[in-house]
């Protein structure tokens, strides 16, 4: 008998790929049974994030029906930038500017609102091969092979699957680590800290140190990225960490340091090769500050969209994805936090670093205001049912 042929498989449960899965039950509702979801892991499952939610994130997930506020969390009123000596406060003059949550609550909380809604989702299922034919793809597992119209790949930045389909890109990989460490008493609990002075000791990125839901708010998540674009010899990020932020070293150990790589956005990037797509961190994070989750959700919207219309048309090429994400609202944030990345971080010197913080003040401001955040408003859902 010959296996069912999916409308859609996507490889992944995580962010994007539960957001693809929500939005295609979103906006065209009958291909709910042909659509299927597979993960190696099994849920709950950890994962290394430091957790922050921006509003970006928070419009999606609304727009989605989901409530955030069913996870445990907590939110910043402010987020402090700083580079050496010089800091200033931003903030939304409507509501918080970040929330925090926990990744293996909001994660498992996705999972089981998709399951809620009659998606299907195979965990600790490993794929280990994709074939594109000209009719389907074939989707091979250790026991059975699927067969499907459109595969998404939605498995992190380390897929094997990805590297396969887009095999000339031109990878560039940030280092991410983080750590839980209990609460400092020197500043105010409901701030966000991004402290970009590593610049200034040849990392390309911050640290930061967020509020953390753990613990009932009595623990703080603490971290160094370095998007690792502008520097031949990469620095050790714990022993920089330790080095340079001295109070953590009394509250975490270095075996309590958590890290891995993240694919970084380029433009350049081609993220779709005939019937196959690539979304949130496969397709490549943010390079400006790391932040996928909102990127995650988005990409959701965009590739759930692109096939939502190839479906209809019966052909299932997906050759409009590429420039659909390129001139969306999503597309010119990431493309502008790419070239703000391009020009902050090789900038090295102090004088520089001090020009661009409070010599240009006003336009950091305009921009994370206008371009970097608040992207996520100007998305225009279509109607539902499509």
């Amino acid at each position: 008998m010959e296996p069912q042929i999916y409308d859609v498989i996507i490889i992944g449960a995580g962010p994007s790929g539960l957001s693809t899965a929500l939005h295609l039950h979103k906006y065209r509702p009958s291909i709910t049974s042909s659509l299927l979801v597979i993960d190696k892991a099994a849920f709950p499952r950890d994962k290394l994030c430091g957790g922050g939610l921006t509003s970006d994130a928070e419009v999606l997930l609304n727009d989605l029906g989901l409530d955030i506020n069913e996870l445990p969390n907590t939110t910043s009123e402010n987020i402090l930038f700083r580079s050496g000596d010089f800091e200033f406060a931003f903030s939304n003059s409507n509501q918080h500017t970040l929330r925090i949550i926990r990744r293996l609550e909001f994660d498992l909380w996705l999972n089981k609102k998709a399951r809620q809604r009659g998606i299907t989702i195979l965990e600790e299922v490993v794929v280990i091969d994709i074939d594109p034919t000209e009719n389907f793809v074939k989707v091979f597992t250790p026991t059975t092979t699927f067969k499907a119209k459109i595969v998404v790949l939605a498995e992190g930045s380390n897929g094997t699957l990805t590297k396969k389909v887009f095999p000339h890109r031109k990878v560039k990989k940030a280092r991410l680590i983080e750590a839980i460490s209990s609460s400092k008493n020197d500043r105010v609990r409901s701030d966000s800290v991004f402290d970009f002075s590593p610049i200034q000791n040849g990392l390309d990125g911050y640290f930061w140190d967020f509020p953390s839901p753990a613990n009932d708010g009595q623990n703080n998540c603490v971290g160094v990225f370095d998007a690792n674009t502008h520097h031949k010899t990469p620095r050790s990020l714990s022993n920089y960490l330790f080095s340079n932020y001295p109070d953590f070293s009394k509250q975490i150990k270095r075996e309590e340091i958590n890290g891995h790589p993240i694919l970084l956005f380029d433009p350049q990037h081609r993220n779709q090769a005939g019937q196959i797509l690539a979304v949130g961190d496969c397709a490549g994070a943010d390079p400006l500050f790391g932040e996928g989750i909102s990127f995650a959700l988005g990409s959701g919207h965009y590739a759930a969209l692109e096939i939502v219309e190839s479906l209809k048309k019966g052909d299932y090429q997906l050759n409009n994805y590429q420039q659909r994400i390129i001139e969306s609202p999503m597309g010119r944030s990431l493309f502008i936090r790419w070239a703000i990345s391009n020009i902050l971080f090789p900038l090295r010197w102090k004088i520089c670093q001090f020009f661009i913080w409070k010599t240009l003040n006003g336009i950091v401001r305009y921009l994370a205001t206008n371009h970097i955040l608040g992207w996520a408003k100007k998305v225009k859902s279509p109607i539902e049912g499509l």
